[in-house]
């Protein structure tokens, strides 16, 4: 089952973009609360969507999936705003509970939140 589906049956709205330039996009259309991201993408990095997204947001909270294992991937994204990082591989299970934990700091009620 893959995380859009997941989090769709928790509730969440969920948007999906396949590159930077696309979430930027997206971005741009919609308020967002929450954010996820993996690191790598086609056109960029994750890192790079943070940033574009906190600049528009900065209440937004966000989270970084990757399957690196460097501390400099890290701090790089701490540092973007990331307020979670995640490896990979990993339990969708602890993508669903820092998803939870991301919209209650972002104070969303139920069926009011979105993700991309």
């Amino acid at each position: 089952m893959s995380l859009r589906m997941v989090l769709g049956e928790e509730g969440y709205q969920v948007d999906t973009a396949k590159s930077v330039a696309e979430a930027q996009n997206m971005l741009n259309q919609y308020p967002y609360q929450v954010l996820i991201t993996d690191l790598v993408l086609p056109d960029g990095k994750g890192f790079d969507v943070i940033r574009y997204a906190r600049k528009l947001n900065g209440s937004l909270e966000s989270i970084l999936l990757t399957g690196s294992d460097s501390p400099v991937d890290e701090n790089e994204a701490l540092l973007a705003g990331a307020g979670m990082v995640i490896h990979k591989p990993c339990e969708l299970s602890s993508v669903v509970s820092a998803t939870f934990k991301a919209s209650t700091r972002a104070g969303l009620a139920a069926g009011q939140r979105r993700e991309l």
